[in-house]
């Protein structure tokens, strides 16, 4: 790693940190190995209905993505100059006025320890889990050890934070066993607490019915085709029952 990028990320990590510190804003982590944009943007469409919201732009998931995500800054580049002139944008932005009350941050892990220096940076009110598959597994040798990974994360989650699990992957729902924190299901299967069925498709979108607790069942319809919309529309929908319920606007 070169002397310049090293010094960008030491500095990004303390600004974004700095700016959680100051904000406050109730965060959102969407992580898993694939589908994490559209549940991540479905969320953000959702939670916006009652919230500011600050999604993170897409491909911003790593080391260096999820502190400029925070921080509302572009990349600066390979120029000294360039990154000095978004770094001083990010402390303006981290020691601001009133800024977005959700941040939605998407957690990419693509070797072992990833999500350590992640979950250094924050501590999610909610964590969103959409598989777990064999993806960068050279990497981590066997999915055991990848799982490892969500497990950290889901540790990591505040006291009366939630945990969103997909009820339709096996491995997903196998994480909670060993983690003391609160969790919903979503997905397809009949024993998921955010459920859809009566699925239907035309050239104009998906239709189904949505199952969630204490609610009666309600009709949807989403512009959108496939499996991965559904997860992203029930996921959006538990989020946004947790975070209207245990956060309040500051």
């Amino acid at each position: 790693m070169s002397f310049l990028k090293r010094s960008v990320q030491y500095c990004l990590f303390a600004i974004a940190k700095l700016s959680l510190a100051h904000h406050e804003p109730y965060v959102v982590v969407v992580s898993g190995s694939t589908n994490r944009q559209t549940v991540k943007e479905a969320i953000g469409k959702k939670l916006g209905e009652a919230f500011t919201v600050r999604v993170s732009p897409k491909n911003f998931n790593a080391e260096l993505g999820v502190p400029m995500s925070i921080v509302d800054i572009p990349s600066g580049g390979g120029s000294f100059l360039g990154w000095f002139s978004v770094l001083i944008r990010a402390l303006r932005y981290a020691i601001g006025g009133k800024r977005e009350d959700v941040c939605i941050a998407e957690f990419a892990v693509s070797r072992p320890r990833d999500m350590r220096y992640l979950l250094r940076l924050l501590r999610p009110d909610c964590v969103v889990l959409t598989d777990l598959t064999s993806e960068y597994l050279s990497a981590f040798g066997t999915l055991e050890t990848k799982a490892k990974e969500y497990e950290d994360l889901l540790m990591r989650i505040k006291t009366n934070g939630l945990a969103v699990l997909n009820q339709d992957d096996a491995r997903i729902c196998a994480l909670h066993a060993g983690v003391s924190v609160v969790k919903t299901t979503y997905g397809l299967a009949g024993d998921a607490l955010y459920r859809a069925n009566h699925i239907t498709s035309n050239e104009h979108g998906t239709s189904f019915y949505v199952h969630a607790p204490g609610l009666p069942v309600q009709h949807a319809h989403i512009i959108s085709f496939g499996k991965s919309a559904i997860y992203a529309y029930l996921a959006a929908e538990a989020v946004a029952t947790h975070a209207t319920t245990h956060w309040k606007k500051t």
